[in-house]
């Protein structure tokens, strides 16, 4: 989409990216110790998650949304990379966490929830996937939030001062919740305790 008007007397024309949306990206812990299941078997990684924030103030039903991470420079997300949210709502000025399970694990959500002190209930409030959805690489990634070809949110890590530096385990990256114009949201830190149950004052 190409977007025209003028700066004073003069004319200027650019491209928009962003879908004005009130969903955010909000927190992303993408890498954590490895634990036991009930079995006794060594888990790695077990508790990533992802947090999105509806800022609205009405429930938002993600029928058609989908997130999707670039996972190499230049090459389109395959679909393995995306997850689509058809059936999840996410009610008014509210999160809702996205746990990326390990594939084949016996973890359940009351094993996320103790892990993290928190309540949540599965398919109210956090969503549960196998899908690799999120990357904890310590390369430069790239993650949106898409509603059919069009970008609702974007974040990245890995880039720039923070390459290979962004992930660190048990710990969460804290996004701002007011993207700039092209929709990225500003990192804040990499180091925050991890918050799945809601959205951090000050935000």
């Amino acid at each position: 989409m190409v977007v025209r008007g003028r700066c004073g007397r003069r004319p200027v024309c650019d491209t928009a990216m962003l879908l004005l949306s009130p969903l955010r990206i909000t927190e992303l812990c993408a890498r954590t110790s490895p634990a036991a299941d009930k079995e006794g078997n060594i888990i790695d990684n077990p508790f990533s998650y992802l947090q999105l924030y509806n800022a609205s103030n009405r429930d938002i039903t993600l029928s058609g949304y989908y997130t999707r991470l670039w996972h190499t420079t230049g090459r389109a997300p395959s679909e393995a990379r995306m997850l689509k949210l058809d059936g999840a709502i996410i009610k008014a000025g509210s999160t809702l966490t996205i746990w990326r399970k390990p594939q084949d694990s016996r973890l359940t959500v009351e094993d996320f929830n103790r892990h993290y002190g928190v309540m949540l209930k599965e398919n109210e409030n956090i969503l549960v996937s196998e899908q690799s959805f999120i990357s904890a690489s310590g390369k430069a990634r790239r993650l949106e939030l898409m509603f059919g070809t069009e970008t609702l949110a974007r974040v990245e890590y890995n880039f720039g001062k923070g390459a290979g530096r962004d992930v660190v385990t048990d710990r969460a990256m804290v996004f701002d919740n007011q993207p700039n114009l092209t929709g990225t949201s500003r990192l804040i830190t990499t180091k925050a305790k991890p918050s799945p149950a809601g959205l951090r004052k000050g935000l």
